[in-house]
């Protein structure tokens, strides 16, 4: 037999997660969890597996448990749930793995007991089949009606029965011993002969639900032999389950045998304790085993500590709110601020105590394991730990509370006496006299005490702890609960001989432990024998319901309550340099102890161990580490729980140089290795035993995002010194790139800069005129002056620069200039352009020759050239090196530029104290061919004179500026045809050919024209470009050992992709790999050798692009920016796209694999490729340049992909058409190749999302005309089908490597109270603001629910809500989530309360005023709805109308206060400011005070009060909110009627529970409002309708739900009309002579309105969807189709997705409407978006029946068929829509086989009401004896249903003749039943014999049922 524990009935006292480690400490290897729903089965799966426990059973969903349900298996309702609730129970148990689902009948009630049986077998089969199919046992179980009333399976025989029924294997009885015992006991007898039905067995102990060893009246030892032998007799694995819900669980623990189950409890804990005692007393002789077995364990290891462990720990660091603690078991483990205690953290919160002074390095803590995660990879989580007096004692009970037990405490307050302590027990607290308590004590301060006696109420405590061990009565009855960390014990020692492991002590009771050697004084650990007298040790780590008892009995740690005591380690510190002796060494674990030897006359208290990996020659230990031998060591680190240190006797740690933070130099770099992170800062060991820190400030951003979750404990980073922190003695690091690759100047101890040297600095602040305040090594400063500062583009605080050291002043002030020039010269944040000075180097010369002297990693080339016979620095960007538009070099010249020489160094200007120059070919070219010549001044610049010049900066809303080439340093702005080129596509450092225009030598401007140049376009400047671009190919192939571009090669194909082939080859010995595309080649095999060319190169891939020979039209292998390779049997031909400087070609030219004609040339051995179209197009390079010189060829324009990046430019806000008022908020990107794309504000990026509140706006005020990077994620169409582009620049989406449209596509999956990011539309309603979420989504967030910024109060009191700006970004919680209509409802303020209490302010927004009677309804931010009634709005009672009517407007936010809540039904009550504060100041006289409830008044009081309802029963006055009471008053000619709303003055005359009795005494003057006074025109109407017998009766109100009315057939005016479901022409015919007068009033205001009206009374009421139907009939009735519809399509815009009803009826009125005046293709569009957007079903029957109103009955039958094929299972009534509709039509014979379909369909208890209804339809439309046939059989079936044969009469009445009827009725009452039963047939028989029988008739009616009274009477008499 195997034994499971229940985790839901077991270890109670701890989370349903947490229950699993208890129950793997207790020894289960088995678990049965009944109702594991509240957790996710992953995370049940995760814990089962950590603690290696298997699942045996678990429950089926059972309902609403809170509510009463206790299974759904026998409830007829809840069928469609029990399906789902099989279904969840197979997901649960497939991933738990769990062999077998519970599922539980459950209690049926009401109209569900009728049907329950027939219910439980059929869902029990289900369930059975089901599971079966998923080999899992389904098992029932009969529950005893003490336990659960009314459970339907209550017996083992209905349980047999069942089985007998069903005969499905899969289906077994789980026989609960507990259950069985009180349903029929004998119990053996019952198992027996169920033995082969039973699948499971629960056992607990009867009649209180114990451990089955608890007293009670089952033999237990019986039962579970007996259990044994029928496991045996089965040969199967029979499962017992324990329950403990008194106990808690924590005691049981099963024995490892399988033959029987064991469940220990205390008393088994004592008899095992006394039986160790006794064993010890008599001596056995087997000590080993008997060792083996009492011993408790003292090795802890760190797997160990799982929740529950107890233990102290020594605290070793501190933090801001947590701290760090050493423990015996060399485990640190983590105590946080929040697990303190309660009183702590509420201090930590609110007046900011510190976790510093509540602990000191050195404390001793007392601790309970709460959370130990398991290690994640190689990240070691320290295992989480409280010291809340709470969880470490709750297991304590005053009983177990005794003299010397140790106990840890919470100061609650400070008295005169004392202070009192929290100690986490409810019936106790603790004391500590004043003159015990430690200096300096406050509250909250956790206090670990000493027990020095019990009161009744009060434990004595002592802070002293080390001055008393546990009593010696306490150590007598010693048991393992009864220990806790701190205790201090005497310890005896015992017969056994100490070992090198430790020594073995007694500590009473029998209990036997050991002392582990490095836990022993000093003295002991050097000599072990020595131990021969008793000695104290402290209590280190235990266990409840364990034997892990670890003990530490050195002095110092035995002294508890002095933390300087483990500190001080005799003046040594990490980093010294000792001497000691070897005294021990440790085979096992490679390590030896060691002895100090530092004064002889001294004894130290410490000593010394070496690990294996810091001892020299650790491989030959017991050879160089001989008991006795000296060592030099250095000491790495220390151990406080151990009192030793941590030495290394290392060379290279010997001799290491940085030993303490006090060896530290500034520059440095280190290797450390990570052993703490937080918020912080990372924590490190610098050179295995420095203590280091990196703050947040100072971490490499590459490894800051995340980097707490990124990085684990050893991770190896590589840093430079930057700090020392001497008050913390850790030194500073960073792991910054910048810095850590930086070669510059050190800066050690003397805290100096020197002049000239250069730096690593960080910018520490940003001054307003734009100078940078630097910080150093060492926390130096100095200032960076702004005109320098404005070279660095963006500059943030925190930015890393290279900072050279300028002067220093006599006081130390530090300036510095910039070290290297930045990357880009560019300023745009500045808006200053940056003007280079003249070069110093100056001559005749334009062009010279250099080599590279030094190289930045992608920045910047120092160069060296002469001039003059003078050596020149200059720095060569990046950008002004090659001719190239691509970077086809990439990182290959960054890492090979020192080799390279520059025979064209062209100078430019001076920028601060740098040369700079330009190395590009083609300058050189250019300058001599429009022969420019050096230019000295700007007097030597002219009127059109032509030069060369290079793109220089570019500046936001100013322009592009360029640079003259030669060293004069001249800029100008760029135009091109004599304007200004704000947008310019020409990147930094591109070659322009141009004029000087608009020359001003006064100011020295000029500007820089585009001109053509002169000569041979073709010759000079296109060939010029494509020879440099071939030379930089060729040189870096040939720098690189690659093959020149246009080599031949051989090569064999190895591999076939989807695109490409993989081609292997040799080339100068070395092997290489290339890449063939497809589409250039002819069909390859692998294995094949194919003749190739090389094409280009991929540097960072090592690869080759390669083609085949073309023996046809030339084939294009590859398209870059300045040309189009192609391949023919010439070989590789360069065809040139850039034809001339100034050109910047389209990147969208041709595709690869296209094939043309070209003209091919040799030039310089370079074969090059045009078309006669180049030709003209180079011819007229004017029309070339204009437009911004971007020009297409007459190539084909590539289509850009999904998912793929580009490069866009920025043009302006997206212009959205003005009928569409959803998403507005994008940016127009124009992309490649003459595409548009668009970007929601939501996919802009971060930086501009987070820091600007308008970001749209802020986007496009940076990016305006700019190039961005962007990536497609997704399209959409325009109105002319052009399709546009999505687009994003989020970091996260462009970054992603593996793109996956789910992924990067717009967020689609929201969740209720989730945070989202909304943006401010344009438009917005009145009683909602409009937000959009992504291009998808849109939100509203109602107005009461806005944040308090965006609400104002208005001088006269109330609110005023504000708008959102368009685009304004906000940040909102999801309150509800329409999937269907793609919207969100957010709130910006989510109250933390949502509750309602007399006071609270409020915020309202009204949604409906009542005139009749007077109140207002508010929708309250809470999410509840309030109502105003006017006795809360003034005392002024005859001005409350005015005030309603002019501060609390439909749409209107108000501020209330809550005041009372009325019940059945519910309501809440508010009332005004004004009200409100005036409450408890009013006089007990006053008659217009506010009453809250009927308690406040008294009988004769007298009151004033509004009536609210005029009734013939009486009239009713409200005397407060929701205070009303009834008027009683005789009729009285003399006394007018009162009318509603009336002021009137009332007397209490009787008040009880029920009701409130008034007497009139006053009727005032003025009604409460003069408006509210029935016009002359409402008068003569109601006198009408009174004069016809017609009576306007008050509705009552129905309780919450508030929402507006239904449609009704008037609104619809010319749209249409709406159907009724039954009896509708009877219905129309009513409601016509009622309604006529309604309609024509209506129709007449309709036509004197005109469409300002109408969008004046939809503003006050927009979600009104009768003004909106008002409005389409206004199109309407103009024969205006087209706005009619454009209105439809603005309401369902406009009205809110709560307003289902009044979606519905808007609906309704637009499929009227498409019926009446579209076509088959407008109305099936509009059904179709109704179904997805309103229930579907009603909106399927609301069209058939506007098709049957409409004559359409063909179309009508069309959508009954389609309602019976989608519906019939949840909608039994469409069967019989259908059926009345063929009736109708004359289409009986198949409205008769619809009869049998349907009762083939429908569940067999609904067959009754099918009938029912079909018969009624025969009756109605068909053949009345057809129609008797069926009812004849259905009350012959079931005689006694009374509403059957009231049915039957009442059809039998209406359409046929009354003498049935009366048959029917007369028949119905001789079946004879209960009075019950029998009344309604008489009153109903009685009735009809009223309205059309004569006297006789109603007397004999009369006369049978007194007869069957009196024999009713008569059979109760004889009883």
């Amino acid at each position: 037999m195997r034994v499971a524990a229940n985790l839901t009935m077991l270890f109670t006292e701890v989370p349903l997660i947490e229950r699993y480690a208890a129950a793997a400490r207790a020894g289960f290897k088995l678990v049965e969890v009944s109702l594991p729903y509240s957790e996710s089965a992953e995370t049940l799966k995760e814990q089962a597996d950590k603690y290696q426990l298997q699942h045996t059973l678990i429950n089926a969903p059972t309902g609403d448990w809170s509510a009463g349900f206790r299974g759904l298996a026998s409830l007829s309702s809840q069928s469609e749930q029990f399906e789902k609730s099989i279904e969840t129970a197979i997901e649960y148990a497939k991933t738990l793995k769990c062999p077998r689902v519970h599922v539980m009948a459950g209690i049926p009630l009401g109209e569900d007991i009728r049907f329950a049986s027939e219910t439980y077998s059929r869902n029990i089969r289900f369930a059975s089949e089901r599971l079966q199919k998923e080999k899992i046992l389904c098992l029932i179980e009969p529950i005893n009606t003490f336990t659960i009333k009314g459970y339907h399976l209550n017996s083992f025989d209905s349980a047999s029965k069942l089985l007998d029924e069903l005969a499905d294997p899969n289906l077994k009885i789980q026989y609960d011993i507990f259950h069985a015992q009180q349903i029929n006991g004998s119990l053996t007898a019952t198992m027996q002969d169920l033995h082969e039905r039973i699948g499971y067995i629960q056992v607990a102990q009867v009649p209180n639900r114990d451990a089955p060893n608890a007293s009670g009246e089952i033999n237990f030892a019986y039962v579970f032999e007996c259990i044994n032998k029928m496991v045996v007799d089965k040969s199967s694995s029979a499962t017992g389950e324990v329950y403990f819900p008194r106990g808690g669980g924590t005691d049981s623990k099963p024995k490892k045998k399988d033959t029987q189950v064991v469940s220990t409890t205390t008393k088994a804990t004592k008899g095992k304790a006394e039986k160790r005692k006794l064993d010890t007393e008599r001596n056995v002789s087997s000590k080993k085993k008997k060792k083996d077995k009492d011993m408790w364990t003292c090795n802890v290891s760190d797997e160990m500590f799982l929740e529950g462990l107890m233990g102290v720990g020594v605290v070793q660091e501190v933090f801001e709110d947590h701290l760090f603690m050493e423990t015996m078991a060399h485990t640190t483990v983590e105590l946080t601020s929040n697990n303190v205690s309660p009183k702590f953290s509420e201090l930590f919160q609110s007046q900011g105590l510190t976790m510093s002074k509540a602990f000191t390095v050195g404390q001793m803590v007392p601790f309970k394991v709460i959370n130990r995660k398991a290690k994640d990879g190689n990240k070691h989580v320290r295992p989480k730990v409280t010291c809340d007096p709470h969880q470490l004692n709750s297991h304590l009970t005053p009983k177990m509370l005794s003299t010397g037990l140790v106990l840890h405490s919470i100061v609650i307050s400070i008295e005169e006496k004392g202070a009192i302590l929290d100690l986490g027990m409810d019936s106790l607290q603790g004391f500590v006299e004043k003159e015990s308590q430690p200096q300096g004590i406050f509250e909250g301060q956790p206090l670990i005490v000493r027990i020095e006696s019990v009161l009744s109420r009060v434990v004595r405590v002592s802070t002293l702890v080390e001055q008393d061990n546990l009593s010696m009565g306490a150590c007598e009855k010693l048991k393992m609960d009864h220990l806790m960390p701190g205790t201090i014990l005497d310890c005896e020692p015992t017969d056994d001989e100490p070992t090198a492991s430790g020594i073995t002590v007694t500590i009473g009771n029998g209990i036997r432990g050991t002392i582990q050697r490095r836990a022993l004084p000093t003295s002991l650990r050097e000599n072990v024998s020595g131990f021969g007298k008793s000695i104290r040790a402290v209590v280190m780590m235990c266990q409840q319901n364990s034997n892990i008892l670890v003990l530490n009995a050195h002095q110092d740690i035995v002294a508890v309550s002095k933390p300087q005591r483990r500190t001080n380690f005799e003046g040594i510190s990490v980093g010294d340099k000792i001497q000691c002796k070897v005294f021990d060494v440790i085979k096992s674990k490679h390590s030896v102890c060691f002895s100090i030897l530092k004064d002889e006359n001294k004894k130290l208290t410490i000593t010394a161990i070496g690990a294996k990996a810091m001892l020299d020659k650790s491989e030959k230990i017991e050879e160089e580490y001989k008991i006795g031998s000296l060592k030099e060591c250095r000491v790495i680190g220390m151990r406080y729980v151990d009192r030793c240190l941590l030495v290394a006797t290392r060379r290279d740690i010997l001799k290491q140089p940085l030993v303490s933070y006090k060896d530290a130099v500034c520059g440095d770099v280190v290797e450390a290795k990570v052993t703490y992170c937080n918020k912080s800062g990372i924590y490190l060991n610098a050179c295995n035993f420095v203590r280091a820190f990196i703050p947040l400030t100072l971490i490499s951003p590459k490894t800051a995002k995340n980097y707490m979750k990124k990085l684990s404990v050893d991770t190896v980073l590589k840093c430079v010194v930057w700090d020392v922190n001497e008050k913390t003695k850790q030194i500073i690091l960073t792991n910054r790139e910048e810095i850590v690759n930086f070669q510059g100047s050190k800066l050690k101890a003397e805290k100096s800069l020197s002049e000239g040297n250069t730096y690593p600095t960080t910018v520490l602040q940003i001054f307003e005129k734009g100078s940078l305040l630097l910080r150093t090594f060492r926390g130096l400063r100095g200032v960076l002056p702004h005109f320098e500062a404005a070279l660095l583009q963006n500059v943030k605080v925190n930015d890393f620069v290279e900072a050279k050291v300028k002067s220093i002043d006599s006081a130390k002030r530090v300036n510095f200039t910039l070290g290297s020039l930045p990357k880009q010269l560019v300023a745009s944040e500045l808006k200053k352009v940056i003007r280079p000075n003249p070069t110093e180097h100056l001559n005749n010369e334009n062009v010279f020759s250099g080599v590279a002297k030094s190289q930045k990693a992608n920045e910047s080339v120092t160069v060296e050239y002469s001039v003059e016979g003078q050596n020149v620095e200059a720095v060569l960007e990046n950008s002004m090196i090659f001719d190239s538009l691509d970077a086809p070099l990439g990182s290959l010249v960054n890492a090979s530029i020192k080799k390279m020489k520059f025979d064209t160094i062209v100078p430019l200007g001076t920028v601060g104290n740098f040369n700079r120059a330009c190395a590009k070919g083609s300058v050189a070219t250019f300058m001599k061919e429009i022969g420019q010549k050096p230019l000295l001044t700007f007097q030597d610049l002219k009127e059109k004179m032509v030069l060369c010049a290079v793109v220089h900066q570019k500046l936001d809303d100013v322009g592009t500026f360029v640079e003259i080439c030669g060293g004069s340093g001249l800029v100008a702005l760029l135009y091109c045809r004599g304007e200004k080129m704000l947008d310019s596509p020409h990147p930094l450092g591109h070659v322009l050919i141009g004029e000087v225009v608009r020359l001003n030598k006064e100011k020295k401007l000029f500007c820089f024209n585009l001109v053509t140049g002169s000569g041979n376009t073709l010759e000079c400047f296109s060939l010029t470009l494509l020879k440099n671009i071939v030379d930089e190919l060729s040189w870096a192939a040939k720098l690189s050992n690659f093959p020149v571009p246009g080599t031949q090669l051989s090569a064999t194909v190895s591999n076939e992709l989807d695109e490409y082939f993989v081609v292997r080859f040799s080339f100068k010995k070395k092997k290489m790999t290339g890449i063939l595309h497809k589409s250039t080649s002819v069909e390859a095999k692998v294995g094949e050798e194919l003749g190739c060319i090389a094409v280009e190169n991929n540097y960072s891939t090592n690869e080759v692009l390669v083609a085949l020979a073309s023996d046809d039209k030339p084939r294009v292998v590859s398209v870059r920016k300045d040309y189009v390779a192609l391949v023919s049997k010439k070989g590789l031909i360069y065809m040139p796209t850039r034809l001339h400087p100034n050109h910047v070609p389209s990147t969208d030219l041709v595709k690869v694999g296209d094939s043309f004609s070209v003209k091919t040339s040799k030039h310089n051995e370079v074969l090059v490729g045009h078309r006669k179209e180049d030709e003209q197009l180079a011819a007229s390079l004017e029309d070339l340049l204009s437009g911004g010189t971007t020009q297409k060829t007459s190539f084909m324009v590539k289509t850009i992909k999904n998912l793929s990046i580009y490069t866009g430019v920025v043009v302006g806000e997206w212009k959205t058409p003005e009928k569409h008022t959803k998403q507005t908020l994008f940016a127009k990107i124009s992309l490649p190749g003459g595409h548009i794309g668009r970007m929601h504000v939501s996919e802009m990026p971060s930086s501009v999302l987070v820091e600007k509140s308008l970001p749209l706006e802020a986007f496009l005020g940076r990016n305006l005309q700019k190039e961005v990077i962007v990536r497609v994620i997704g399209f959409v169409k325009a109105q002319g089908k052009e399709r546009i582009a999505e687009l994003t620049m989020r970091e996260a989406k462009i970054n992603s490597v593996k793109a996956h449209a789910s992924e990067l596509g717009f967020k689609t999956h929201f969740k209720e109270g989730e945070r989202v990011m909304c943006f401010g539309m344009a438009s917005s309603s009145p009683n909602n603001l409009k937000l959009e979420i992504n291009s998808l989504w849109t939100a509203t967030v109602p107005r009461e629910n806005v944040g308090e910024d965006l609400k104002a109060l208005k001088p006269e009191g109330g609110v005023i809500d504000m708008e959102l700006a368009k685009g304004e970004m906000r940040f909102a919680t999801v309150t509800a989530v329409n999937k269907k209509q793609k919207t969100l409802a957010v709130s910006f303020e989510v109250p933390e309360n949502r509750g309602f209490s007399r006071g609270q302010c409020l915020t309202g927004r009204v949604f409906e005023v009542q005139k009749r009677p007077l109140s207002v309804r508010l929708h309250l931010s809470s999410g509840l709805q309030a109502i105003l009634s006017p006795t809360a709005v003034s005392q002024n009672y005859e001005s409350v109308a005015n005030q309603v009517a002019n501060n609390f407007a439909i749409g209107q936010i108000a501020q209330v206060y809550a005041f009372c809540m009325g019940e059945a039904p519910r309501r809440y009550y508010v009332v005004t400011e004004e009200r409100f504060s005036k409450r408890g100041k009013e006089e007990e006289s006053d008659r217009r005070r506010l009453i809250s409830d009927r308690t406040e008044l008294k009988r004769g009081q007298i009151l004033d009060g509004f009536v609210t309802k005029v009734q013939k029963e009486g009239t009713i006055v409200e005397i407060g909110p929701g205070v009303r009471g009834k008027l009683n008053f005789l009729p009285d000619k003399r006394i007018k009627p009162i009318a509603v709303n009336s002021v009137v003055a009332v007397q209490i005359q009787h008040i009880d529970k029920e009701s409130i009795v008034l007497n009139l005494e006053k009727v005032y003057d003025v009604l409460a409002n003069a408006s509210l006074i029935e016009s002359e025109t409402k008068k003569k109407k109601k006198d009408a309708k009174e004069e016809e017998g017609i009576v306007d009766v008050e509705m009552e109100d129905p309780g919450f739900d508030w929402s507006n009315s239904g449609f009704r057939n008037e609104d619809l005016a010319t749209v249409g009309k709406l159907s009724s479901q039954e009896n509708a022409m009877e219905e129309k015919k009513k409601a016509k002579a009622k309604d006529s007068a309604k309609k024509e009033n209506l129709q007449e205001e309709d036509e004197k309105m005109d469409d300002e009206e109408f969008a004046k009374m939809l503003r006050n009421d927009p979600n009104s969807a009768m003004l909106w139907i008002r409005y389409m009939s206004f199109f309407l009735e103009k024969d205006n189709l087209s706005s009619a519809r454009a209105t439809a399509e603005r309401a369902l815009e406009t009205i809110s997705y709560r307003e289902d009803s009044e979606l519905f009826n808007l609906w309704t009125a637009y499929l009227n409407m498409e019926v009446a005046f579209g076509d088959e293709a407008s109305v099936k569009a509009v059904f179709d978006r109704a179904c997805q957007n309103a229930d579907s079903f009603k909106i399927h029957k609301q069209l058939a029946s506007i098709y049957d109103n409409a004559e359409k009955h063909e179309e009508a039958r069309q959508i009954y068929d389609t309602m019976v094929r989608k519906f019939r299972s949840k909608h039994i009534e469409v069967w019989y829509l259908l059926a009345e509709h063929d009736m109708r039509n004359e289409r009986q014979k198949e409205a008769r086989e619809l009869l049998q379909r349907a009762l083939s369909s429908v569940p067999k208890q609904q067959h009754t009401q099918l009938i029912t209804k079909f018969a009624q339809l025969e009756f109605k439309s068909g053949d009345t004896e057809r129609g008797k046939t069926l009812f004849e059989g259905l009350v012959n079936s079931y005689p006694k249903n009374t509403q059957l044969w009231l049915v039957y009469a009442d059809a039998a009445q209406k359409y046929v003749d009354i003498e049935l009827a009366r048959n029917v009725l007369e028949r119905a009452c001789a079946v004879g039943s209960s009075m019950h039963m029998l009344r309604p047939l008489y009153k109903k028989w009685l009735e009809l014999e009223q309205r059309h029988g004569d006297a006789d008739a109603i007397e004999l009616v009369r006369a049978k049922a007194e007869k069957y009274l009196q024999s009713v009477a008569d059979a109760m008499e004889v009883d």
